[in-house]
């Protein structure tokens, strides 16, 4: 059974846009993301998965080495997630960016710990927190970062794990 989506009517809010990826002119939202341990073909992995309830297409988006905490639509298609994972030679943890269609990822961010919350934050720029630090400074960071030239700022700094975080218009 569809759900109906009801907007709301935010000027600027980013999360309009962002679900126009996923959300059909009916208004309908029409997929899911989700991520998921898996053990396919023997080999542990983190799989980003996404399900098209129209046609009922079953596609796994990527395979990580590591958790996947926090997975969203980004805008054009991309999806925007971020965990415990490693890409590439550094070893530190990722903010990434995936086309589903492609498979080709691009990294916005690479952390010193987990990243548990990512999100949109409406101008082109992505939010994002958890339990790493920046700039050699004491405490967590919530860091808006712009994913084209991966300028960031520190918005926040908390003793604690930032576990989530989303813009609003107040």
């Amino acid at each position: 059974m569809k759900q109906t989506l009801i907007r709301p009517k935010l000027e600027g809010d980013g999360f309009n846009t962002t679900l126009d990826s996923l959300v059909r002119n009916s208004g309908t939202l029409d997929s899911i993301l989700y991520s998921e341990v898996s053990k396919k073909d023997e080999i542990r992995g983190y799989d980003l998965n996404l399900i098209n309830l129209v046609t009922d297409e079953h596609k796994i988006i990527s395979r990580e080495n590591g958790w996947i905490a926090s997975a969203v639509p980004f805008g054009d298609g991309k999806i925007l997630y971020g965990g415990d994972f490693t890409r590439g030679r550094r070893g530190r943890r990722a903010l990434a960016l995936i086309d589903p269609r492609t498979k080709k990822s691009k990294v916005v961010s690479r952390e010193n710990g987990s990243i548990l919350s990512a999100v949109p934050f409406g101008d082109g720029r992505i939010l994002y927190g958890g339990d790493f630090t920046k700039d050699g400074e004491n405490g967590n960071a919530l860091t808006l970062i712009d994913p084209r030239t991966k300028k960031y700022r520190v918005v926040s700094r908390e003793n604690g794990s930032i576990l989530s975080a989303v813009p609003f218009k107040n």
